[in-house]
């Protein structure tokens, strides 16, 4: 009975990431080829939605679906790798944004 609750429970997340997942996605996309920083919709609540996205949505579902004990590791290494490469990719942006104004 469990594996089926752990199924329907990890269903229930990814389909709940999901649009957390894309439409960050498609509204980053505007407004980084038109050179702006986008804090409105779902970035006026969190500053990283697709990454917050896979860590604690679709990557917890796919280990629950399929039930991998050693997998629920896998989204604090995330989480990690994430953290580090947030810093790059602010600094990053903050340089583009500087020189657009």
């Amino acid at each position: 009975m469990s594996k089926y609750v752990n199924i329907i429970f990890g269903v229930s997340l990814i389909i709940i990431g999901s649009p957390i997942l894309l439409i960050p996605a498609f509204t980053i996309d505007k407004y980084f080829n038109e050179g702006k920083l986008c804090t409105k919709g779902i970035y006026s609540f969190i500053r990283h939605p697709i990454y917050a996205s896979w860590i604690v949505f679709i990557v917890p579902g796919i280990i629950l679906i399929f039930g991998l004990i050693l997998g629920i590791s896998i989204p604090i290494f995330m989480y990690i790798i994430f953290k580090i490469l947030i810093i790059e990719e602010e600094q990053y942006l903050e340089k583009k944004l500087v020189t657009n104004i």
